[in-house]
C-alpha cells in the first residue's frame, strides 16, 4: 500500500459528528501505519466558538536539535483553511489549530489528510543528514503541503 492511501485511510477514520460529541478535554485517538493523529475541540477565547486542534508527533525519536528552528518557523503560519500551524510544542507534538467550520466527514478527511502529509514530510526530513544547505531548497516543499 503506498503512503497517500495509508494517509488516506488514517484521515478516512475521521467522523464529523463523532467530533463534534467530544468536550474540550477529551481527545480523539486515530493510529495507522506508526502515525497517531490526536484530534481535540477548544476554547478559542474569542467568543465566537471552538476551533479543531490536530496534533501528531512528527516521529518517536527524539528530535535533532538542529531541526527546531527550521520547524519552529513555522508557528503561526496560516493555513488555506483558515487554520494556525502551532508548530512543536513540549512534548515534540506538532499542532495546527483548524476553525470548526467542518461540517462533513470528506471536509474534516481533507483537512486531516493534508496535515498528516506534512506530518510525514517531517518525518522524512528529519531521517535526513541536517545541514543549513540542505534546510531550506525544501522549504516550499514544506509549505505547500500545509493546504485543505
Amino acid at each position: 500500500m503506498d503512503l497517500n492511501t495509508r494517509l488516506t485511510e488514517l484521515a478516512r477514520q475521521l467522523d464529523a459528528h463523532q467530533l463534534n460529541q467530544l468536550s474540550a478535554d477529551e481527545w480523539l485517538l486515530l493510529t495507522a501505519d506508526g502515525l497517531a493523529l490526536q484530534i481535540t475541540r477548544t476554547d478559542t477565547g474569542t467568543g465566537t466558538g471552538t476551533s479543531i486542534v490536530l496534533a501528531c508527533r512528527p516521529d518517536d525519536r527524539e528530535l535533532d536539535p538542529r531541526w527546531l528552528p527550521l520547524l519552529l518557523s513555522y508557528n503561526g503560519l496560516l493555513t488555506t483553511t483558515g487554520g494556525m500551524v502551532m508548530g512543536l510544542i513540549g512534548n515534540q507534538r506538532l499542532l495546527i489549530q483548524l476553525p470548526v467550520a467542518i461540517a462533513d466527514d470528506d471536509a474534516l478527511a481533507s483537512v486531516a489528510l493534508n496535515f498528516l502529509q506534512l506530518v510525514r514530510e517531517w518525518q522524512l526530513r528529519l531521517a535526513q543528514p541536517c545541514s543549513p544547505a540542505s534546510a531550506e531548497p525544501h522549504s516550499l516543499t514544506m509549505m505547500s503541503a500545509i493546504k485543505g
